[in-house]
């Protein structure tokens, strides 16, 4: 999940509700409580930037994943046309994106 500039991993799931946790776990003891998509819970603030990087390249690769769900062209061919697109950022930071 990514909220303001913030990249979160589920922690656990109950019922309806997921609790997230900062990707930063081992630092930052940010986490945020869901119910379907609504935030209903905020506990802690970070304690480090924001990496908007980061966001960036996940929401790429997630825009990847559902290209290639939703046509017939070739990976190759929908990675190299995101790529003509792309900031310099996420070109730079191309192969770390794709694992």
């Amino acid at each position: 999940m990514m909220e303001g500039g913030y990249m979160y991993t589920v922690q656990r799931r109950i019922g309806d509700g997921v609790h997230w946790q900062c990707e930063e776990g081992g630092t930052c003891k940010s986490r945020l409580h869901t119910n379907g998509t609504e935030i209903v819970n905020r506990t802690s603030e970070h304690t480090h930037p924001p990496d908007e990087q980061a966001v960036i390249c996940c929401e790429t690769k997630v825009g990847i994943k559902k290209k290639a769900r939703e046509s017939q062209d070739s990976a190759h061919h929908i990675v190299g046309e995101t790529l003509q697109t792309a900031s310099g950022v996420l070109v730079l930071n191309y192969p770390s994106w794709t694992a």
